[in-house]
């Protein structure tokens, strides 16, 4: 019995609409439920799209999509096709470098590596270290230390290159010297890598996590607010837990702060296709039909954006249902 599954519809839908008008907001739909439903059949479909097509301007979601439902033989070929003495094929999308350590493809190790370690381009950092850190990187642990120590002292730095700190055996120190310049000099534009690193080191880094989400130095409704919500589901740290903190705050400004960082993550939340972490059942009857998210936000004056949140997560909680129960 034949037991391998069909292409989805979404998955035609979204090659034809790259090659067409290419609404972004049309192509995310679509990535996002082959991202939930999706198989290894729509990752064999969309390879050979991006093989035919690898500068394509949205190379790169089709590349996302293969990440989750590729394996090793996907990312050979990617690695064959995309790389060459050790360095990405000029205009390729720098996903390539996410997607072959998500995929565990152990030859691309030395790729990632140098561009984490030595491309000051954004995005070309930013894809090798996610890249690495699936990886154990015993052999660079001396590298990561020496880069890390470096950006203690910047404003601006590659913005993902701290996270690595998770590869460390003994960063206990370094976590507490990545908090003090996060608070200090480290620019906000620049910390969604120490968030993210901090969540990545447990137990190690989960004080830090904290503190950090709520020290307004830091602005974690801001640029890393996307980031952060990934962190909490690293950490298990649950919106519950985040209000029932901001239930105890007698300080009208502390709160205003508080509800602010808690009403960007939970957007950010509601407008993610990430299934991990606290289903949106749970956050509604948790939040809204308590109303506990509205009594606070209205003390802190921020009853409308609450409202509008709430709307959100509302049409995320149907939505969650009817796919929970889709035959």
């Amino acid at each position: 019995m034949n037991t391998a599954k069909a292409i989805l519809p979404a998955t035609f839908g979204l090659l034809k609409e790259i090659s067409g008008k290419a609404d972004f907001r049309i192509i995310s739909a679509f990535k996002n439920a082959i991202l939930s439903f999706g198989s290894k059949a729509d990752a064999d479909e969309l390879l050979q799209h991006f093989l035919q097509n690898p500068t394509d301007p949205y190379a790169g979601d089709l590349l996302e999509v293969i990440g989750s439902w590729g394996d090793s033989s996907h990312a050979e070929k990617i690695f064959r096709f995309s790389i060459s003495d050790g360095r990405l094929h000029e205009n390729f999308p720098e996903t390539v470098l996410e997607i072959l350590g998500q995929l565990g493809y152990e030859p691309a190790k030395p790729v990632l590596a140098h561009y984490a370690f030595n491309s000051p381009e954004y995005y070309l950092n930013k894809a090798a270290v996610l890249g690495l850190l699936h990886f154990d990187c015993k052999e660079y642990r001396e590298e990561i230390r020496n880069s890390i120590v470096k950006v203690l002292d910047k404003n601006l730095f590659p913005e993902y290159l701290p996270a690595l700190i998770c590869k460390l055996e003994d960063c206990k120190e370094l976590l507490e010297q990545l908090y003090r310049s996060g608070a200090t000099i480290i620019s906000t534009d620049c910390n969604a890598g120490i968030f993210l690193g901090f969540s990545l080191c447990g137990d190690e880094g989960r004080s830090y996590f904290k503190n950090a989400l709520f020290d307004p130095n830091w602005e974690a409704f801001y640029n890393a607010a996307r980031t952060i919500v990934q962190g909490m589901t690293h950490l298990n740290i649950t919106f519950e837990e985040l209000m029932q903190e901001a239930g105890e705050i007698k300080d009208e400004k502390q709160l205003q702060y508080y509800m602010l960082v808690i009403l960007s993550l939970l957007e950010i939340k509601a407008d993610s296709h990430e299934s991990k972490g606290e289903s949106f059942e749970k956050l509604y009857r948790n939040l809204i039909a308590t109303g506990h998210l509205t009594t606070l936000a209205e003390k802190a004056g921020q009853l409308h954006d609450a409202e509008s949140v709430e709307k959100l997560l509302i049409l995320r909680m149907k939505e969650e249902v009817i796919l929970r129960n889709k035959r």
